[in-house]
């Protein structure tokens, strides 16, 4: 029954996902402007010239828009960005499924703790997701609070297991500290994603983001029942460490890129020209 549940859910996802792709709209082009022509100029260098040998017909269009996303796919700033996505979606199947079975039901032994525990997650979900609007909204917060989401879940869920085995306070902590990471990262992805990547270049990488992530979901419904807590939290730990040593190429590459951005937009104050 749970591997039935994990299969539906990986098929709900994975349509979800091409629907976003074939219907989220591209307002970047439409909107024109600077931005708008930044998101063009960001497209066309991805193309290359394919778009120019394929003379604009229609069927040729799409193989163009195939090319693009397969070209956006696979470049570096998009593979640094998986396993932050990765870790999106595993520390949400963990939550629901390890932290649930594997923690607080395995130490209380009554299942209507699990209610309870989880409405704490979801309070702390809902307060955090509203906070976090009011936070700047700069890039470097954004990449800060994404680090420490990642790394508070990892860290709080490690110690507990590792230091407080089985003692009951500590899973109270363990679902508020998950719940605000949980909301952290989905609205700071979500903004980080519409502030970097422009154009079909957002349209696309959302979709991307949504599939890996209902991917990383799934693997713990998979898995329950077949590994122990301690795999479980193994791998969410082991995920969440290699998302934050690809996230901070991921940022590295970014600021490079900006610091060349800002060096071009006032060459021409400095030109004797």
């Amino acid at each position: 029954a749970a591997d039935l549940l994990a299969v539906i859910f990986t098929i709900c996802a994975s349509v979800g996902c091409l629907l976003a792709s074939l219907f989220l709209e591209d307002v970047d082009r439409k909107k024109g402007g600077k931005e708008g022509g930044a998101a063009l100029a960001d497209e066309q260098q991805l193309e290359g010239d394919e778009g120019d040998e394929n003379g604009g017909e229609g069927g040729e269009n799409s193989q163009v828009d195939l090319k693009f996303a397969v070209r956006l796919i696979t470049s570096p700033r998009s593979l640094l960005m998986l396993g932050v996505y990765f870790y999106n979606g595993l520390e949400q199947g963990f939550a629901w499924c390890d932290f649930t079975s594997g923690m607080v039901l395995a130490t209380f032994g009554d299942k209507a703790m699990i209610g309870i525990l989880m409405l704490c997650y979801a309070g702390a979900n809902a307060i955090t997701g509203s906070l976090s609007a009011q936070v700047s909204s700069s890039r470097r917060m954004t990449r800060g609070l994404i680090f420490y989401a990642m790394a508070s879940q990892s860290a709080c869920v490690l110690l507990v297991h590792l230091l407080l085995d089985k003692k009951k306070a500590p899973l109270y902590l363990v679902a508020v500290v998950l719940g605000a990471g949980d909301a952290l990262l989905n609205t700071k992805i979500g903004l980080l994603i519409g502030t970097d990547f422009k154009g079909k270049q957002h349209v696309i990488t959302v979709s991307i983001w949504r599939g890996v992530t209902a991917a990383g979901c799934a693997i713990p419904f998979f898995l329950s029942g077949h590994a122990g807590i301690a795999t479980d939290i193994a791998m969410l730990v082991g995920a969440g460490a290699a998302a934050v040593v690809l996230f901070m190429g991921y940022c590295t590459r970014a600021i490079e890129q900006e610091e060349v951005e800002s060096g071009e937009q006032y060459q021409p104050i400095l030109d004797d020209d």
